[in-house]
């Protein structure tokens, strides 16, 4: 889906059938120890964001690097389908 502004000046959604798709898979910023986990959440958000600027339908999934991480995964894969 691509933002976009209506004809009544509010913001709307605008979806795109077949359009491309991304799951992007990374360690929690916030979960690794040494990391300023709010600047670099900043970041990713804003990387995120520009799937959409090239029509791309992009989601992220964020991992701690424990005995979670492979539940956390199949379940991002799962919910792709």
């Amino acid at each position: 889906m691509l933002p976009s502004t209506g004809r009544n000046g509010h913001d709307q959604l605008t979806v795109i059938h077949n359009m491309p798709s991304a799951l992007v898979l990374g360690f929690d910023p916030h979960a690794v120890p040494g990391m300023d986990g709010a600047a670099l959440r900043a970041v990713l958000d804003e990387e995120l964001a520009r799937f959409g600027e090239h029509a791309i339908d992009a989601s992220m999934t964020l991992i701690a690097p424990d005995e979670s991480a492979e539940s956390a995964v199949t379940a991002a894969l799962s919910a792709r389908h």
